[in-house]
C-alpha cells in the first residue's frame, strides 16, 4: 500500500518537514468523539445557517455575499503596525479629516485610546480638502471641532496653500512647550488618517515641494517615512487607516479603498443616491431634465446607452458605467457635503452652539488668497520659534 501511495505523491511532499499537505482541523481526539459530533450536528441542524442550500439571488443577497477583494484596505496587520510605530515616535499627532465629512473620516476610538494611554501625545485636528465645501459650512465644523481639540483648516497645496500659517503657529506653541517642560532636542510630528484625506499633500505643501508620493486615490502610501521639516523639527507619514466598525458602503463612500479592486460597484449606486439628489446627477451627466427613473439601475441603463457603453446584443454595460460614477464620487468631480446642522440636532447641542458656529471668523472666505508663506528648507528651528519663518 505505502509503494502504491508513493508512486502518487513523493516521500518529502507528504512526511518531510517542507510537506505541501495540509494537515484537517478536526477539533477532535479520537473517531469515536469524531462521531458523536457528527450525529450532534445532525440532530440540531438549522436550514437557516446553512450557506450550501441554494437562495434566491435577490440584490440584497447579492450584496450581503460579495466579497470585494480590498474591503479590509486599512484594516491589515501591517497598516496597523505602522500606525502604532508612528503614535510611538511622535510628540504631536495630527489628525487629517476631509472637510466634506469630518465626522465619518475622524477616528474616535484612536483619539479614546490616546487620551487614556497616552495622555502626553498632543493632537491637532487639520479638517483639509476645505476648497470644496461651502465658506459657512467650513466655519461651523471649526467652531464645533474646536471644543475638543485644536483646529484647523487647510487646503494643502505647494503654491497656494491655505491655512499654512495657523498651523505653523500651533506647531510652534506645542514645541515651545515640550522643549520646556521636557527637554526635547527633536521634536517629531505624527501625520494619520483615513486613506485619501490628504496627509502626504499636507507634507508636500509644508515643505513647498514634493517629498511623498501622494495621488487622488487611496492606498498610495505603504510605509510610514520621515520627513525633515527643519534641523530639529521631524514629520512622519503614515499609511491610512480604517477602523474596523466601519461599513462595506461607507469604506467606498469615503475613498479607502481602489477603484479597479472593487468587483461589484454597481451595488454602491443606491448609497450615493442617498447622498446627492437626482437632479444634480441628472445636470452632471447632462441628461434631460424631464427624465424619470426609480431606480440606479434604470439610471445606470439611461446613463450607459448615452455614452455607448453597450455589450453584445445592444444591452446596457452597467459594470462600466458604475465605475465611471465612483471614478468622479472620488476624484470629488461629484460634489457633496455633510451638513454640520445634522449633527448638532444628533448630538443634542442646541442653538447656543449653532449661532457661535456662524459667528466665527476663524476662516477667510473663498475669494481671498493667502499669502505665499515663507518657510523654506534653510530655515531653522529659532526662526520657527521666533516667529521669522511663517
Amino acid at each position: 500500500k505505502n509503494e502504491s501511495f508513493l508512486r502518487i505523491e513523493n516521500y518529502d511532499d507528504v512526511f518531510s518537514k517542507k510537506k505541501k499537505r495540509k494537515k484537517p482541523k478536526l477539533n477532535t481526539s479520537s473517531l469515536e468523539a469524531f462521531a458523536k459530533n457528527v450525529q450532534d450536528n445532525l440532530l440540531h441542524y438549522k436550514s437557516e445557517k446553512d450557506d450550501c442550500l441554494y437562495e434566491k439571488k435577490t440584490e440584497e443577497v447579492e450584496k450581503k455575499n460579495s466579497k470585494d477583494i480590498l474591503l479590509k484596505i486599512g484594516q491589515s496587520k501591517r497598516i496597523w503596525t505602522e500606525l502604532y510605530k508612528v503614535i510611538d515616535s511622535s510628540d504631536i499627532i495630527l489628525e487629517v479629516l476631509d472637510a466634506r465629512d469630518p465626522i465619518g473620516t475622524r477616528c474616535k476610538k484612536l483619539e479614546e485610546n490616546l487620551k487614556k494611554d497616552r495622555p502626553h501625545k498632543h493632537i491637532i485636528l487639520v479638517i483639509n480638502k476645505i476648497d470644496l465645501i461651502p465658506t459657512a459650512v467650513a466655519a461651523k465644523w471649526i467652531n464645533i471641532l474646536s471644543k475638543e481639540y485644536p483646529t484647523i483648516a487647510y487646503h494643502a497645496s505647494i503654491n497656494n496653500p491655505f491655512g499654512k500659517n495657523d498651523l505653523f503657529n500651533i506647531i510652534r506653541q506645542y514645541t515651545q512647550f515640550l522643549k520646556n517642560e521636557n527637554n526635547k532636542k527633536n521634536i517629531h510630528i505624527g501625520l494619520v488618517g483615513y486613506p485619501n484625506v490628504g496627509k502626504s499633500a499636507i507634507i508636500n505643501s509644508l515643505k513647498k515641494k514634493v517629498v511623498c508620493i501622494s495621488a487622488c486615490m487611496p492606498g498610495q502610501t505603504k510605509y510610514w517615512q520621515f520627513i525633515k521639516l527643519t534641523s530639529k523639527i521631524y514629520l512622519i507619514d503614515c499609511p491610512g487607516i480604517v477602523p474596523y466598525d466601519v461599513q462595506d458602503s461607507d469604506k467606498i463612500l469615503r475613498s479607502t479603498m481602489r477603484l479597479e479592486k472593487i468587483t461589484n460597484p454597481q451595488f454602491y449606486i443606491d448609497d450615493i443616491f442617498k447622498i446627492v439628489t437626482k437632479e444634480h446627477m441628472l445636470i452632471m451627466y447632462k441628461l434631460p431634465s424631464d427624465t424619470t427613473f426609480e431606480t440606479s439601475e434604470e439610471f445606470l441603463e439611461m446613463l450607459a446607452k448615452k455614452m455607448g457603453k453597450l455589450l453584445k446584443g445592444g444591452e446596457p454595460d452597467i459594470f462600466s458605467v458604475s465605475k465611471i460614477i465612483l471614478n468622479d464620487w472620488m476624484k470629488g468631480k461629484i460634489p457633496y457635503y455633510v451638513k454640520p446642522d445634522k449633527y448638532l440636532e444628533e448630538h443634542n447641542m442646541g442653538d447656543q452652539l449653532k449661532n457661535e458656529a456662524l459667528e466665527s471668523g476663524r476662516i477667510q472666505s473663498s475669494g481671498e488668497k493667502m499669502k505665499d508663506d515663507k518657510v523654506d528648507d534653510g530655515k531653522t528651528d529659532d526662526e520657527i520659534n521666533n516667529g521669522t519663518a511663517l
